[in-house]
């Protein structure tokens, strides 16, 4: 049984007599019939709470990527997502980023520069980090797009942290106090004018964002 502890030898005994997929509903990939998804689902559910990666090998369905990528965030092994995702796409950026806890070092081990950039950006939303974004290469959509997250989650956070901020500048914003709490500007210029006439406490925003984000207003 391998070296398991006696609780999960119990759980994986008991997952093995269910019936697999070869044999249930004559060999049916489908998905149609669930009496042929419950070994599946019971091998997961022992893999994922005892963190067994050798289980996922044995799980003959789409569950073996969740699986082993679930294991790879549980215990920070981003090799794990390298098996968990055969075509290397989206979930494995998004594994790798977050098994790694959000290290650019690794999104370099992706080739493929689209699916890259979905890790860096990522990495850069994960850490609030406005110059990663300059990592995402030959796609300034994506670029822009994550300049436009970290800008907007940066002003979030220093709004959320300072409430007392928003709410002086919103007595006397344009917009009703419940439409100005609501708003949040996402480009250079709604943000400047947000601040309108209270430029010490744009001035302090700025100081905080280049410290809190890497943000150069």
């Amino acid at each position: 049984m391998g070296c398991y502890s006696p609780e999960a030898a119990q759980q994986i005994e008991e997952c093995r007599k269910l019936p697999d997929i070869g044999t249930c509903c004559a060999g049916d990939h489908g998905g149609s019939c669930w009496e042929c998804r419950k070994k599946d689902i019971c091998l997961l559910k022992v893999a994922e709470e005892h963190n067994i990666s050798q289980l996922c090998y044995e799980i003959d369905s789409s569950y073996k990527a969740q699986c082993l990528q679930t294991i790879a965030i549980n215990t920070h092994n981003p090799d794990l997502c390298i098996q968990g995702d055969e075509e290397r796409g989206e979930e494995y950026a998004w594994c790798l980023a977050e098994a790694s806890d959000y290290k650019l070092w690794a999104c370099d081990r992706i080739s493929n520069q689209d699916v890259k950039n979905i890790c860096v950006h990522e990495v850069a939303y994960q850490k609030m980090d406005y110059a990663i974004c300059s990592d995402i290469l030959n796609d300034q959509y994506s670029q822009a797009q994550c300049q436009v997250q970290i800008r907007n989650g940066c002003l979030k956070k220093y709004f959320t942290t300072f409430s007392e901020v928003r709410s002086s500048i919103c007595l006397n914003y344009s917009k009703t106090y419940e439409e100005c709490q609501k708003f949040y500007p996402s480009t250079w210029d709604e943000v400047s004018s947000f601040f309108g006439e209270y430029p010490a406490e744009y001035a302090a925003y700025c100081s905080w964002a280049h410290e809190q984000c890497n943000i150069e207003c």
